[in-house]
């Protein structure tokens, strides 16, 4: 498993990416998920706990392979498919942006 952390208009946000085997295969699963604050969260009760950030899972993605995959490095299309299915509803998100969150993450453009 390897993570991989970037921010967005002053969010930050993780990627978790998993490689598993298959029948025929393997596959590559990566989620996003976004960091928030222990005391933004009105189920939790404030605590002397020293974590004081919490992960909530945003969204998954998938991506199946049935001998080799072409990669630049190991799991760049399925962060590709996560990052375009979780942000493609936000509209201040653009090409540009994109761009911005690739380069974080050192993955090239499309």
């Amino acid at each position: 498993m390897n993570q991989y952390e970037f921010m967005l208009n002053g969010i930050n946000y993780l990627i978790s990416n998993e490689s598993k085997r298959t029948r025929n295969g393997f596959k590559h699963e990566s989620t996003i998920y976004k960091k928030i604050s222990k005391k933004s969260l009105s189920f939790i009760t404030a605590d002397d706990s020293p974590n004081q950030y919490e992960f909530v899972e945003l969204e998954k993605a998938k991506v199946f392979y049935i001998n080799r995959t072409w990669e630049r490095f190991q799991f760049e299309s399925v962060m590709k498919k996560l990052i375009t299915n979780h942000f493609k509803y936000l509209l201040s998100v653009d090409e540009f942006t994109y761009k911005a969150i690739y380069n974080q993450l050192g993955i090239e453009s499309l």
